[in-house]
């Protein structure tokens, strides 16, 4: 073949890539004009996972070939079981609809918590807005200052439904770390809980800290709220004095059982698309996120609002967070359900 042939050959098949390119490209502008996202949230209103899906519907939209409209849904209950059951069995296939996943989702199915109708390995990650640590907190008029405390004498914190991280780690924390918490639960959501301990119903809660430090960082600036423990194994870069669950486990075994518990963290906020979205749409989801994510006016915003950011808009990052919390040894997942009272 001549060069003059091979130019005229590679031209043609570039000319044709890029109109295939551009076809798709239309096809998923012309599937999403007009239409509606909606992100589901499993949590109430005002919660730490309700924030972030609220920005994201104030900016995502421009970044979306197609500009369709985003809204959130909220569907607090069972720790977000109630959310990752909808979204896996009846949610929308073809890309209009969105999970702000439960961060517990992997350790939830490691523990068989979610049945045979949630398969997280297939779940199509889109990105992660942060990591989220949960942090138990105590107020000031409560008189506990340190987790050593914990050990000590009994200290009342609310819970909300059993496999939620606001009972989770009460439990888990009294049965590997000797702490004394007695737990209250059967508040709806994190509101309740948290108007509970301003009331002095109770003393303390756990909730995410991403969460409270963009709502009520003034109460924890003049003191009136106390951090005491922090659910992960590394500590969070703001709280490199508040020991880890991990810290306060006794006993190697009982460590490595709250290493996994803690590896919920590193799923934080994140969304996902439903495993069976067509490619093409997947592809412009992500492209859109990562957008978004780089978008100065998401950035402020989110700065505005004190709002954490360590976002990932790696997929196969959160991919290898759930694999590797899937294939946790069976040792320690019979450890776990039997410190959380799982069968």
């Amino acid at each position: 073949m001549t060069n003059s042939r091979k130019f005229r050959f590679i031209s043609i098949l570039m000319t044709g890539l890029f109109t295939a390119g551009t076809a798709l490209a239309n096809d998923v502008s012309d599937f999403y004009k007009g239409k509606t996202i909606n992100i589901i949230v499993p949590a109430g209103p005002a919660s730490g996972y309700d924030i972030y899906a609220r920005l994201m519907s104030e900016h995502f939209t421009k970044h979306m070939p197609g500009n369709p409209t985003v809204i959130v849904q909220n569907m607090p209950g069972a720790g977000g079981v109630k959310a990752a059951r909808y979204f896996s069995t009846v949610g929308k296939t073809d890309g209009t609809e969105l999970l702000l996943s439960p961060q517990t989702i992997g350790t939830d199915e490691a523990l068989g918590l979610l049945g045979d109708t949630v398969d997280v390995a297939s779940f199509n990650w889109i990105g992660r807005f942060t990591t989220n640590v949960p942090v138990g907190v105590v107020s000031s008029a409560s008189g506990v200052t340190s987790a050593q405390e914990l050990k000590e004498r009994e200290v009342v914190f609310a819970g909300t439904s059993a496999r939620s991280p606001a009972i989770v780690f009460p439990t888990a924390l009294n049965v590997l770390a000797g702490t004394k918490m007695k737990i209250v639960s059967g508040f709806d959501d994190t509101r309740q809980t948290f108007l509970a301990m301003l009331q002095k119903e109770v003393d303390g809660l756990v909730l995410g800290w991403a969460g409270l430090k963009s709502s009520n960082n003034e109460l924890l600036e003049k003191g009136e709220l106390i951090v005491l423990f922090q659910g992960t194994a590394t500590p969070h870069p703001d709280l490199p004095e508040v020991p880890t669950i991990v810290d306060l486990a006794q006993g190697e075994a009982n460590k490595t059982a709250m290493r996994f518990i803690a590896s919920s963290s590193e799923i934080g906020r994140s969304i996902a698309a439903h495993p069976d979205v067509p490619q093409d749409r997947l592809e412009a989801l992500r492209e859109a996120f990562v957008a978004m994510l780089a978008d100065p006016a998401f950035i402020n915003d989110a700065k505005t609002r004190n709002m954490e950011l360590v976002a990932s808009s790696g997929y196969e990052e959160l991919d290898a967070v759930i694999s590797q919390t899937l294939g946790v040894d069976a040792s320690v997942i019979a450890l776990v359900k039997e410190t959380l009272g799982l069968k």
